[in-house]
């Protein structure tokens, strides 16, 4: 992911305190990861992710499907940030 907008990224981490990155494949070496260079980097900051977790993926049924199944869907990105808004 280049290149990466770091400034941004850490005006977001100043502002909110937690990043969490939402991506449609494995979130080892994505999004997740490059955003979690620059926090550490530049702003520490509390990250979470909603990715696919390692493991293969699949083709051959509605992609509104899979998200579902990987948890990667709306209602998955909604759980996760309400559970960090209770915190």
């Amino acid at each position: 992911i280049k290149p990466i907008d770091i400034d941004t990224i850490v005006k977001c981490a100043k502002e909110t305190g937690l990043i969490i990155t939402c991506e449609d494949h494995q979130w080892q070496c994505g999004l997740f990861g490059a955003v979690a260079e620059v926090t550490a980097l530049y702003q520490p900051v509390k990250m979470d992710y909603i990715a696919i977790d390692d493991t293969f993926g699949e083709s051959g049924i509605i992609a509104s499907q899979l998200m579902s199944k990987y948890q990667i869907d709306r209602d998955a990105i909604y759980k996760k940030v309400k559970k960090h808004l209770k915190k």
